[in-house]
């Protein structure tokens, strides 16, 4: 009994750290724009051994990336935009740990260069219906003990 336990233990953080370290799938990040604005960046990736493909959202819809890499942990893209009638070009360069990887992105000709870090969709449903949760039940204590305290002095 012991050792299918250890098996299925094995397993079960085996296939955590293959879907971890597999850079395929949706992932959000919160940018930093020109004007200072905080907005939302959401990607839609996929890897197949060493190429990447995929998309990037923007202002005007989601841009297909171009050069996408992947080597082991490091991610890189670049996407091309459009803006005002110009084109620009964002290079990313990003490194992979676990549920999040920690880009820097630059414009071609190095005017820009911000950071951001992009998180698994799944894994931001998931801490988002934690914190709600946590809320929740501090809310409930919270009311339960004002109401114990006033009946205690009623």
């Amino acid at each position: 009994m012991k050792s299918i336990s250890r098996l299925i233990l094995a397993g079960s953080v085996a296939l955590v750290a293959l879907w971890a370290a597999d850079v395929s799938g949706k992932w959000t990040a919160e940018m930093q724009g020109r004007s200072g604005n905080t907005m939302t960046v959401n990607m839609n990736l996929k890897a197949e051994a060493a190429k990447l493909t995929g998309t990037v959202s923007g202002r005007n819809g989601d841009t297909e990336i171009s050069d996408g890499k992947v080597d082991g942990d490091n991610v890189s893209f670049s996407v091309v935009r459009e803006f005002n009638g110009n084109q620009f070009k964002q290079n990313y360069k990003g490194k992979l740990e676990g549920d999040t990887i920690h880009f820097t992105v630059t414009t071609e000709g190095g005017k820009d260069v911000l950071k951001a870090s992009a998180m698994r969709v799944a894994l931001f449903v998931a801490v988002a219906l934690y914190a709600w949760a946590t809320v929740w039940a501090l809310e409930h204590w919270r009311a339960a003990r004002s109401d114990a305290l006033l009946y205690k002095q009623g």
